[in-house]
């Protein structure tokens, strides 16, 4: 198990500046419910694939655990490009914040989006069915014992902390 920290960790300070190229060495790929594989940080990546394993254990003949959103690139050329569309799509940039932030632990690999099994899905309209999911209290339960651990308004969105070694490093070797 990869070692990390949970106490006071903030990636984008953990992180550098969180912009990791795609082809960045630390990015592997896992599979997407899109047909298509999705980026993680390997730590992320390993994590993410034991608990799928275990999910699949527990829960035989269930839809496979999968991720919907690993890596994404910086969106925003500034902060008011950002402000400004959540205005537009949320009414203020309070509200807005609490759903999109302008530095995103995607952008590191640290973070995952679950879009399976259902309920799951990166969709605001279904948080309070999917809180009563059995994968989500499944996740609660198990997620942190791989080091992931649950953004809480979004019931699909799950974040890796780490130490800066396990950071940089480019594999479990280092």
């Amino acid at each position: 198990m990869v070692e990390h920290r949970t106490a006071a960790w903030h990636w984008s300070r953990d992180c550098g500046d969180g912009i990791v190229d795609p082809r960045d060495p630390r990015l592997v790929a896992v599979a997407s419910v899109r047909g298509r594989e999705c980026l993680l940080h390997w730590a992320c990546a390993a994590a993410f694939r034991a608990l799928a394993e275990a999910w699949h254990a527990a829960h035989p003949g269930s839809p496979l655990l999968l991720v919907t959103s690993g890596w994404r690139p910086h969106r925003w050329a500034s902060r008011e490009q950002y402000e400004a569309h959540l205005i537009q799509r949320y009414g203020s940039v309070a509200v807005g914040r609490v759903w999109l932030a302008y530095r995103s632990a995607h952008e590191t690999g640290l973070a995952l989006d679950l879009g399976s099994p259902p309920p799951m899905r990166p969709d605001r309209r279904w948080v309070e069915t999917q809180r009563q999911s059995n994968v989500y209290r499944w996740m609660m339960e198990h997620a942190p014992d791989r080091g992931l651990r649950n953004f809480s308004p979004e019931c699909w969105h799950w974040e890796m902390p780490l130490s800066r070694e396990v950071w940089e490093a480019t594999g479990p070797e280092g």
